[in-house]
């Protein structure tokens, strides 16, 4: 855990490319910080399995017969989306 006295040791005053002066902090003290603060999202795909984990835990309280239905109304109302990109970097 970082702290105020780790912050004010590695920080340094500098100029600014206008020549106004600035606090650089070193980078790995900055993302340490900030990762105490703002811990990082879980990713799109660790949010999907997570869903997907909570829908396996979820009892079954629906009969063959409702199941067949549901089946038959999708199969009735087929829905077709277009391509799009998720920015899952996989396209």
């Amino acid at each position: 855990m970082s702290d105020l006295t780790d912050i004010k040791q590695a920080a340094r005053v500098v100029k600014d490319e206008n020549g106004l002066p600035v606090v650089q902090v070193p980078l790995d003290l900055w993302e340490a910080v900030m990762g105490e603060i703002e811990p990082e999202a879980p990713s799109q795909i660790e949010q999907i399995l997570a869903v997907l984990k909570e829908w396996e835990n979820e009892p079954d309280d629906k009969s063959p017969e409702w199941w067949d239905e549901f089946d038959q109304f999708l199969k009735d109302n087929q829905i077709n989306f277009s391509e799009r990109d998720l920015g899952l970097g996989d396209e």
